[in-house]
């Protein structure tokens, strides 16, 4: 696919605090990337970088394959081809709807049927007229992304757009939203500090971590593959436990198990990460014994808190299993993981 943004060596400093250190990245026409980190790790500067609202100490910005910014040259803003979502979409108070939407447009293209498509396309086709205060939290986030694709950018960028959004309507207006991007067959960067956003939205997913990217890939290996414990317990629950490696096989409180060909570690001590849908609780004796500590029913799933004493290890851990069946406070099961372990260094 062709390379539509391509960031290399970018560092930005303020102070004595280093926001960005040495940051590469690459996003293909067509891609949506999540940029997926805690609060203060350097996200939003990343974006604001690549809009041209702060200047990094040093790299190349390439957007589309022209310098936007390097040693020599800084386009401004208003000249990247960027369209820019911020927190709770800061509409134009005094300008309707159309005229948000048409703000960025051409004398030329207003006079088009350009703003009623955008409108449109988000779902808020007829309200042309309403002015913000007469919107919901979630419809000025689509007036607002209307705003940002409707001169047809190279890039759009949305930094933390549901932010302010109680949680269910986050989780209905992100779909809308990556429909609305796919459909427009934008090319798009999302700001987020929350995993289920980044894993539900994106094609591929960069996380970064004080200033420093750890690891991009699409959601899967993210979740499945991480680069290392912390980008684990991240990106979803994990189960983290000693063990010994041995010729690609760990000896764990579970017995011998296999250790994923993605691991970089090499024998002897290791942590094991498994994922809590990798447990499989079964009959007393089916495995290693554990006693039941509690059993949360969502419906679709279960989460069993398990108690498990092994020779001289003792460890509480989260199961999580498809289905109807509940398991009673002090039950002992016998408990086995299936598939492959992600191991790191110990």
């Amino acid at each position: 696919m062709k390379s539509k943004l391509h960031l290399t060596g970018i560092c930005k400093t303020f102070g004595t605090l280093t926001a960005l250190d040495d940051v590469s990245l690459e996003l293909s026409t067509g891609q949506i990337m999540a940029l997926l980190g805690p609060s203060g790790c350097g996200k939003t500067t990343l974006l604001r970088c690549i809009a041209g609202f702060e200047v990094p100490d040093n790299g190349v910005i390439k957007i589309e394959g022209n310098n936007v910014y390097d040693a020599h040259r800084n386009i401004p803003p208003e000249k990247r081809s960027i369209g820019y979502v911020p927190q709770e979409g800061a509409l134009f108070p005094h300008l309707n709807v159309a005229k948000n939407v048409a703000f960025g447009l051409s004398r030329t293209e207003r006079q088009t049927n350009r703003v009623e498509e955008m409108l449109e396309m988000v779902g808020m086709e007829g309200l042309q007229k309403r002015m913000p205060h007469e919107l919901s939290g979630g419809q000025q986030q689509r007036v607002a992304l209307a705003r940002a694709l409707a001169p047809s950018p190279s890039i759009v960028l949305l930094d933390e757009p549901f932010s302010a959004l109680d949680a269910g309507l986050r989780a209905s207006l992100r779909e809308d939203v990556r429909r609305t991007l796919k459909q427009a067959g934008a090319t798009a960067i999302i700001v987020t500090h929350d995993q289920e956003e980044a894993m539900s939205m994106a094609d591929v997913v960069s996380v970064i971590r004080s200033g420093k990217i750890i690891q991009t890939a699409d959601p899967e290996t993210i979740y499945h593959y991480p680069e290392d414990e912390e980008v684990a317990s991240f990106v979803g629950e994990a189960v983290f436990l000693p063990a010994i490696v041995r010729d690609n096989e760990a000896q764990s409180i579970f017995g011998p198990l296999p250790v994923n060909q993605r691991c970089r570690i090499v024998d002897g001590e290791a942590t094991l990460m498994i994922r809590p849908e990798q447990f499989t609780v079964g009959e007393p004796g089916e495995g290693t014994p554990a006693r039941v500590v509690s059993n949360v029913y969502f419906g679709h799933d279960s989460l069993v808190r398990l108690h498990v004493s092994h020779s001289s290890s003792e460890m509480e851990i989260s199961a999580r299993i498809l289905g109807m069946k509940r398991f009673g406070e002090g039950e002992v099961v016998g408990l086995s993981v299936k598939g492959s372990v992600m191991a790191y260094k110990a």
